[in-house]
Parts: C-alpha cells; structure tokens; sequence
C-alpha cells in the first residue's frame, strides 16, 4: 500500500511521468510499478498510459493533510475536537471509530474525527457497498457521547444531513436535495450519504458515530461500479462547479456534523425539520416501501422523530428507516 500511495502522491500533479521516472524513484521495477497503477484502476482512480510518453492522472488528486484541515475546522467545532486522524487505508472510518471505543466511550460533549483516503468495506444502507477510492471524495466520521440518549435519536441522520446540506450549498451548490432516510443528491444524482452507529446503554451514556461518504470525483470506473451494484448514478461535487480543495471541503462538512452532534441533545431534529422538508427529493412522489412492512402510496414528508409519512389508501403511514427498501412508484404517476 505504501507503493501505492507514492505513486498517488507523485502522480498528483496532474502531469506524464515515465514509468522508468517512476521506478527509479520508488526503487522498482518497471513492471512492478504497472502492478501497482493497474490495482489503482481497479480501485476506481483513472490512470491513463500514454503511448511512449508515461503515466497521467485523468483527474486532479489532494492528499488528506490533518493540520489543514483541523485549522480550517469551526470555532466552535475545534472547541470540542478530542482527536483527528487521517489514514490512508481502513476499512470503513466508521469502523474504526466503533474499534476505539471497546475500552469504554471518551467523556460527553467531545468529537473524534477519523478520515481516510480508501476504504476497503465503506458501507452504504442495505449492505451496499460504497465505493470510495483514493481521493474521489471526503470518507470522515464523527463520535460523539451523550450521557442520556436525545429524545429524537432516530432522525438524526436527517439532521446530520441537512447540516452536510447546507455546508454544500455555502460553497455555492444549487439543486441540492436529500431523499430519506440518508442520501444526499444533486439533481437527482446521489453526492453523499450518512450512515450512522449507535453503541451504548438507552438509559446512558451513548455514543454515536456518524459517517459521511461525499463524492467529490466520479471516475468512469466508480460509476460503473455503483451502476453494477444497483445504487443510484452517482455525482460528484466539482461537476458542479466548486473549485474549493479537498481539505477544506472536509474541514466543512466535518464542522457541520460536529455542529450538529453538539446541539442535537437540545434542539433535535426540530431546527432542521423544516429545512429537510424543504429539500425533500420524495415529496408528493409515489413510492414503494419493502422489508419488514409493504405499502405503496404518496411520500409526505417525514415527523419530528424522522418518520416518513406515506399516504396510502388506507391512510397515512409512518415508515421507520429500519431495514427497509423504498424506491420510486413507476406504476402510479406523480399527485
């Protein structure tokens, strides 16, 4: 994996390099260096061959650097910052999250942060893999301890959302819009999504750790990937037009999942209802809901607790997120 992330860094500049240029510098062969940008490709990166000429990246690439980002953090979010780590490869930033906190949760009212370059098992809902290769997007979370769980734990994956959201829209995104319980999307093309672990005690303390997977590149081979698998046609930040660096886009979404963890316990999800409904992708859709309860109907929106509302012909519904699947209605046509 060093090998690996060498390579990135030196082919980061967007230029040709030779592999006889890269060998030397790594110390290789050159056949061990065509090994390596081959596992690059297959990781979703698009690495170019240039015919008697090298080597070229066919998009921009940024390292994670810690220092910029924990500077360029909120005030109010480095207040409460207990650690930041970036690492080149885990499995899900999630995880390791989660693994840190088997000798007991860190005190209440402090964030750690994890990103990483790669993740090898990202998680998406429904045991759908994410696909997050070295330096397509931002792959963070963020635990957090409450020592009595907020009243409305179960919609604050749409709070953390609308939180991401409007961080986004600051770097001047338009069409943005988040489709229950967790995606992000941009006209209509999903950007991000929040997956969230719970650990801990109802009585208390609790810890939660909120994971955000943002796409800032989508290479041809992450698409296709993401096609193959069934999830939504991916989109990127930078095809829509924001030119703001990698570290410093992390900066603001980390700061907007911390500001949202240090005010939930107080306000829940009642101060970003109305904006999330605002934004609802599924609003005044037909939708088919699957798992452990069937219906078809209207989505209406959701409920303080982060419910959505269907309205059926039997009346109106509350879906939990749950494990359940729901898709548009092609069968019925938009009310």
């Amino acid at each position: 994996m060093i090998a690996q992330q060498h390579l990135l860094q030196m082919l980061g500049d967007g230029e040709v390099h030779s592999g006889s240029e890269l060998a030397a510098i790594l110390g290789v062969s050159r056949a061990a260096v065509w090994k390596q940008l081959s596992q690059l490709r297959a990781l979703g990166l698009e690495v170019n061959g240039e015919a008697g000429q090298g080597y070229r990246l066919g998009q921009p690439y940024e390292a994670l650097d810690r220092a910029t980002i924990q500077s360029a953090l909120s005030a109010s979010a480095g207040s409460v910052l207990h650690s930041l780590n970036t690492l080149w490869e885990c499995d899900s930033t999630n995880n390791v999250l989660l693994d840190g906190l088997r000798s007991g949760p860190l005190p209440a009212g402090i964030a750690s942060v994890c990103l990483a370059e790669l993740q090898t098992g990202g998680r998406g809902r429904r045991g759908r893999r994410w696909v997050s290769p070295p330096g397509g997007g931002v792959w963070c979370s963020v635990s957090w301890t409450w020592d009595a769980p907020p009243a409305d734990l179960s919609a604050l994956s749409l709070a953390a959302g609308a939180h991401v959201l409007r961080a986004l829209q600051k770097l001047g995104c338009e069409g943005l819009q988040v489709k229950w319980p967790n995606d992000l999307l941009a006209d209509g093309r999903k950007i991000g999504g929040i997956l969230i672990d719970v650990q801990g005690d109802l009585a208390g303390p609790i810890t939660v750790v909120v994971g955000l997977g943002l796409n800032l590149i989508v290479s041809d081979t992450t698409r296709d990937q993401v096609n193959a698998d069934g999830g939504q046609p991916p989109i990127g930040l930078y095809e829509l037009g924001v030119t703001r660096s990698r570290n410093l886009v992390a900066a603001d979404v980390v700061s907007a999942l911390v500001d949202v963890l240090q005010n939930y316990a107080g306000a829940g999800f009642s101060r970003d209802k109305d904006f999330w409904c605002a934004h609802d992708f599924l609003r005044n859709k037909p939708v088919l809901v699957s798992g452990s309860s069937a219906l078809s109907g209207v989505a209406m929106g959701v409920n303080e607790q982060g419910y959505l509302r269907v309205v059926t012909e039997h009346g109106e519904q509350l879906v939990g997120a749950g494990d359940v699947s729901l898709r548009l209605n092609p069968q019925e046509s938009v009310r």
